[in-house]
């Protein structure tokens, strides 16, 4: 990890401390190179957001002794909400390299002006280590300060400057100026001035004006003053070369090359082997054992992956400079600059030719394009050649086993450190010869009807897949390692009953196979003719998208895909000796969205065979061929295969066993054509009650009670249409059924199109018809509506909070938990009401004791700080498990979290895998990035993609 940490995703923030009075901010005046900018008087038209920022003043000087940046903000608070304003006046500083120096605060409050730091007032000086649970220390200090008597209306303005003085970049100098703003900015101004003597070079990107550059006798001068100013949003699906917007760049290295020698030395000297240390024993062991390089170079590539854990160092010039090979060893620990210096070390001591290679993990797609600096790389590998041919190794990895197993690694550019200099190399992902995963999926139907169907079903994973499957395996507690895999085929296939798991890997061929056999439930559905049909899952080629972009820059900008990617499914069926088969379902030969898709599916000796393979053709696909990719993908993902069934003789298929006695007269009520009978079978088979779950038939009775105008009916076909629960998702058809029901008063109806215009789904967003639908249903006692109303006042701001709280009130005097949480918060925060943290509590225990996860994040919140109750660690914690047990995400994540930093518990790092890892599986990005960091592999999302469907 290099100096640039911040473009790294933040996992977690965990204070640790008050700085020591040597670390401390000064206060002094603005330097007299800064040159003021006026806060406009007149703010350019608000959004509706909490805050507006009137003016965002950016200004730096690069000078012969170091680089200083000036920062002034003037922020608006126009609500209640805008006055979580902490993170703009949160000032962060390496006290390393940089001094920090705070000008001003001051409070505009009309025409009148307050120092909020008059009388000695100092912001407070906390150290932050924003990644300690990922083995990060980078020594940063954060000045924190909380302005009281802040009022709506205010100007809140802050001014500071970070002087840099870093050894390490040997007088270079750079700095690049972003908007990030958020809403519209009054005025946005960026200033930078630099001497004749520094050769400083500039860059600007799509959303800023273009800068007036003045030349004097003594430097010059570069400015940007915009007015009225949005942040520029990036094209939706674009590689990441587009998102480089709003950015003005300034660096003093005249290329690439350059800044390649500059970082030379500090690689040069850390990477030497100190003959007869016990680092230079090690090689000599390597060399004994082969005189292969290939076998040389995994050695020292699996010593310094198995036998150095990572812990990053960011101080005491470790943002930039490597430990020495000698250290690391001796450490047994050392970051990626570290890790690197050793394998160079190790492998040019085995006679290998090897060398540092800076990467960026964010910026590499369209890294070519920005000017050199320091700041881009925050991470760095090595670059080896043996017999013609160059590997790219990673010290930070873990469980490499064989060098020809490594691929090309997705960082898109490296900078390899020479003395000489080097250019960006490109880093091109070899063609895939097999597939990333295959799965095989076998059902004997044989006995059709209810008769449990044994099932077999296997994921075998290879390169990089494998590599993850397996680290993230190798986390599990042996003690949790098989429910951890039947929870694993559970959650993907949930028809299935497991009998038995097993996985096996082979790090050498690097393959991991995952197993499962059972039995599997076949949800039979039956046409009206008496035809037994069956849907066979996960055999859908299309996807439910829109590749449509708002109005912004790169309209044009092509598509990303998933590259290289390629997976292959097997399904077969073994089908019932009795019937008569028809195949239902077209072979597809596709190419789209940069994909090519395949499927054929058969019927052979009685057996149902389904291939299917999809392969990623290239890193991205023209704009030009979204419209017609997204609605080619819409329909393939309407068309699954299926195939009717027949019977010759014999008894008739049951469905799920004999129903009961309630389902034998709605069966029979519902076959005459009686709608209420209809819509009370779906319910039955849409919930389970009486009969075994079956999407299929209930969304059968549902359309069958639907065609004839049964109002909770179309209601019931609109959230399965919006679910996609047995039926693929379709937001136009939900609207209709919607729109259906509401037009007959139903009130679930109108709450279901209040939900939808709320939400902008299906609809363009309008907040107006949301309140009017929801207001219909409301009046007619709905819990739902009344709750959905709430949250639409509050959307409106302060003003209308009290009539949220009214209705929040009446959706939970009926038991509603979500509104009795709403409540809660309104009573903890005195929103809308009177601040009472004992009704804050009791409503908040009311949603916990009904069941409800977000009441029992609530409360466990409430007893984990100590709010409105005693502080009880303990019971924060019990209630944070329940609702983990209930599988809701954020407190499986929260639960792992607590494991990590032993919170209220003992500090358990495979027990925080373990919780990291259910979240991970139902699809929680944050969990999926913490697990892969825990475990010591690089998030990989495009070679790790889940199971196949």
């Amino acid at each position: 990890m290099l100096r640039s940490v911040g473009v790294l995703a933040c996992v977690c923030a965990t204070w640790a401390g008050v700085a020591a009075a040597a670390d401390q901010p000064e206060y002094a005046p603005p330097p007299a190179w800064v040159k003021p900018a006026a806060i406009p008087k007149t703010p350019a038209p608000t959004d509706g957001s909490p805050t507006q920022m009137l003016l965002v003043d950016e200004q730096s000087r690069l000078g012969p002794d170091g680089d200083e940046i000036y920062v002034e903000r003037a922020l608006k608070i126009l609500s209640p909400q805008g006055f979580n304003i902490s993170g703009a006046l949160a000032k962060t500083w390496d006290p390393d390299t940089e001094t920090l120096v705070i000008h001003r605060l001051n409070i505009i409050r009309g025409d009148t002006v307050i120092d909020a730091l008059a009388g000695g007032k100092k912001f407070i000086v906390l150290r932050r280590e924003n990644n300690l649970e990922l083995a990060m220390l980078d020594g940063r200090l954060t000045a924190a300060i909380q302005p009281e008597g802040l009022e709506i209306g205010d100007i809140v303005d802050i001014a500071t400057t970070v002087r840099r003085r870093d050894p390490a970049l040997q007088g270079y100098s750079s700095d690049m100026d972003r908007l990030t703003h958020t809403g519209v900015a009054s005025r946005i101004r960026m200033r930078a001035v630099w001497p004749s003597s520094k050769p400083i070079r500039w860059r600007t990107t799509d959303g800023l004006d273009a800068p007036k550059v003045t030349k004097g006798s003594d430097g010059s001068e570069l400015v940007i003053d915009m007015a009225g100013v949005e942040t520029p949003k990036p094209p939706a699906g674009a590689p990441m070369r587009f998102a480089d917007l709003g950015s003005l760049e300034l660096s003093q290295y005249g290329d690439w090359s350059e800044l390649s020698r500059s970082m030379a030395p500090l690689y040069q000297k850390a990477s030497v082997l100190t003959p007869g240390s016990p680092l230079a024993a090690e090689v000599a062991k390597i060399a004994a054992a082969s005189p292969d390089p290939k076998a040389r170079a995994t050695a020292a590539l699996r010593l310094v992956e198995d036998q150095t854990r990572y812990v990053f160092l960011g101080m005491n010039d470790g943002g930039l400079v490597p430990a020495e090979a000698d250290q690391t060893w001796a450490r047994r620990f050392g970051d990626c600059k570290g890790k690197t210096a050793l394998l160079v070390a190790l492998l040019r001591g085995l006679g290998i030719d090897a060398e540092p290679a800076l990467v960026s993990t964010a910026f590499g797609d369209g890294l070519d394009q920005h000017l050199p600096m320091a700041d881009w790389f925050d991470h760095v590998i090595v670059r080896a050649r043996i017999g013609g041919q160059t590997y790219w190794l990673d010290g930070t990895r873990v469980g490499d086993r064989n060098i020809d197993d490594l691929v090309v690694p997705p960082f898109r550019w490296a900078l390899p450190v020479q003395t000489d200099g080097a250019t960006l190399v490109r880093l091109e992902p070899a063609v895939l010869t097999q597939p990333n995963s295959e799965e095989l999926m076998k059902i004997d139907a044989s006995q059709g009807g209810s008769a449990p169907s044994p099932a077999h079903i296997e994921i075998l994973y290879r390169g990089e897949s494998a590599a993850a499957n397996r680290q993230a395996l190798a986390s599990v507690p042996r003690s949790d390692y098989e429910r951890y895999l039947r929870e694993f085929w559970t959650k993907t296939y949930p028809w299935l009953t497991v009998s038995s798991v097993s996985a096996v890997q082979d790090p050498v061929a690097n393959v991991s196979r995952l197993t499962a056999d059972g039995f599997a439930t076949l949800e039979w559905a039956q046409n009206p003719d008496g035809t037994r049909y069956y849907r066979v899952p996960y055999t859908t080629m299309g996807a439910d998208v829109s590749f449509k972009r708002e109005p912004g820059p790169h309209q044009d900008a092509p598509y990303s895909v998933m590259f290289p990617y390629s997976d292959k499914r097997v399904k077969q069926i073994v089908l019932p000796t009795n019937g008569d088969f028809v195949l239902v379902g077209d072979d597809i030969d596709k190419r789209v969205s940069g994909l090519a898709l395949h499927r054929h599916a058969r019927i052979d000796g009685g057996v149902l065979t389904i291939e299917m393979t999809t392969e990623a053709l290239d890193r991205e696909f023209p704009a030009q061929e979204a419209e017609a990719a997204g609605k080619t993908l819409r329909e393939l993902a309407k068309k699954d295969v299926s195939f009717t069934y027949k019977i010759r003789s014999g008894p008739a298929l049951a469905v799920g066993g004999p129903p009961a006695p309630a389902v034998n007269a709605d069966q029979a009520a519902a076959e005459r054509g009686d709608a209420a009978a209809q819509f009370r079978l779906a319910q039955m088979y849409g919930h389970g009650r009486g009969v075994p779950l079956n999407a299929g038939l209930a969304v059968y009775w549902l359309k069958a009670s639907a065609d004839q105008g049964y109002a909770p009916a179309e209601t019931g076909l609109g959230w399965s249409y919006f679910s996609g629960a047995g039926e693929p998702r379709d937001l136009a058809a939900a609207l209709a059924w919607m729109q259906k029901a509401a037009a007959q008063n139903n009130p679930e109806g109108e709450a279901g199109l209040a939900f939808l215009y709320s939400t902008g789904s299906g609809v363009p967003r309008d907040d107006a018809k949301a309140m009017a639908w929801a207001q219909k249903a409301a009046d007619q006692n709905l819990a739902s509506a009344e709750e959905l109303l709430g949250q639409l006042y509050v959307r409106r701001g302060a003003a209308d909070l009290p009539q949220a709280i009214a209705w929040f009130q009446k959706a939970a005097d009926q038991g509603l938990p979500a509104a009795e949480v709403h409540l809660a918060l309104a009573y903890q925060r005195g929103l809308g009401v009177t601040k009472d943290p004992a009704r804050s509590l009791a409503w908040a225990r009311k949603a916990a004791d009904a069941g409800d996860a977000g009441g029992e994040l609530f409360l466990s919140d409430m007893y984990k700080r100590g709010d409105g109750v005693k502080q009880d660690g303990a019971e924060a914690l019990a209630w944070l498990r329940k609702a983990a047990d209930r599988g809701d995400l954020r407190a499986e994540r929260m639960l792992g979290q607590a494991y990590l930093n032993g919170d209220s518990v003992p500090a358990d790092k495979d027990q925080a895998m373990v919780w990291f890892g259910k979240a991970a599986a139902a699809g929680d990005v944050v969990s999926q990035q913490t697990l892969a960091a825990l475990s010591g592999h690089p998030v990989v999302t495009a070679a790790t993609p889940p199971p196949a469907h």
